[in-house]
């Protein structure tokens, strides 16, 4: 039965409370923790983040796998790479790939009903990593992380924020709308280091009401304002127009990621979408992790289209 609106503030509440306790998230690329083991210059940067969150959208999709599913994984891999047994990683590219893939293969394996074999995804390493080396990286992940591996995500909080709206202001398909311009939205912030460091809270918010002023539905912002006034009082206006500003030059930036209709809907908003700065753009056909300061830590993981027929090879192989 669909929760009353103080039960679904109460949960808000509670997962508020959990992205600022447990489910934490450290900025681990602007700390300077060189490990002297290791080269500087092989150090994992933003823009081999925003590569490998890019892969990981086109097997989340070919799977038929949820966006808050592939939200769950990156913030597992970000909380990783920000503890003292994952910041080597950023200093290993091939470490660096088998975290990214087997953080994917956990999430899956915990919220999906379909789980992806430890042999696929060493497959889709292309015989960089094992079967063993997966597990272990596995137990690795969940001891450091402390088994916290389901993190609220901005899906969720957006999906609830849209409960608290009065049933009849939007009808299924409109709500459904919404939450579609919603998810392409937390996807872009998913991409862009900066907009994960912030708190999924603010930025399913953010993208809500950016998606609100898109549409042509009868409401209007301010109508929402009023109705959300509790959430958005926990936020300073600058703070949120802010993070609605960068949503919004996500979506202008990246004319290749997801739907061109939701793209095309949000580019009605009546807030600037000006970009400030270029943002990095990964190849549609081809992935590599590269660091930007040299090419001395690149990992070529194969091409998007092998790595769809591998995966539909083990999925035939095991009907």
């Amino acid at each position: 039965s669909k929760m009353s609106q103080d039960q679904t503030l109460d949960l808000v509440s509670t997962l508020i409370r959990q992205e600022e306790d447990a489910y934490f998230k450290w900025d681990y690329l602007s700390v300077d923790q060189h490990d002297d083991r290791y080269s500087s210059s092989c150090k994992m940067d933003s823009s081999c983040r925003r590569s490998m969150i890019a892969w990981m959208k086109t097997l989340v999709d070919f799977c038929h796998y949820s966006g808050d599913t592939l939200e769950k994984t990156v913030s597992c891999l970000d909380r990783y790479l920000a503890t003292p047994q994952g910041r080597t990683v950023l200093y290993q590219p091939e470490q660096f790939l088998l975290a990214v893939l087997t953080c994917l293969y956990t999430t899956v394996k915990i919220h999906e009903r379909q789980a992806l074999e430890p042999e696929s995804i060493a497959k889709l390493s292309r015989g960089v990593h094992s079967k063993a080396s997966v597990e272990k990286m596995e137990l690795r992940i969940l001891q450091a992380l402390q088994w916290r591996v389901n993190p609220p995500t901005s899906i969720t909080f957006g999906q609830l924020y849209l409960d608290l709206l009065p049933s009849d202001w939007v009808d299924c398909g409109e709500k459904q709308a919404l939450i579609d311009l919603v998810q392409y939205q937390t996807y872009l912030a998913s991409l862009d280091y900066s907009l994960s460091m912030q708190k999924p809270s603010a930025i399913a918010l953010a993208a809500l009401l950016n998606a609100l002023e898109s549409t042509s539905l009868r409401w209007t912002t301010s109508m929402v304002e009023t109705n959300l006034g509790s959430l958005l009082s926990g936020y300073h206006p600058y703070d949120l127009l802010q993070l609605r500003q960068a949503l919004l030059q996500e979506v202008v930036s990246c004319e290749s990621s997801g739907d061109s209709t939701l793209r095309q809907a949000l580019l009605q908003t009546t807030i600037s979408t000006t970009p400030t700065t270029s943002v990095p753009h990964s190849s549609d056909s081809m992935l590599s992790i590269q660091s930007s300061n040299s090419s001395s830590g690149m990992v070529r993981v194969v091409s998007y289209e092998d790595n769809m027929t591998a995966l539909a090879m083990e999925e035939d192989e095991t009907v």
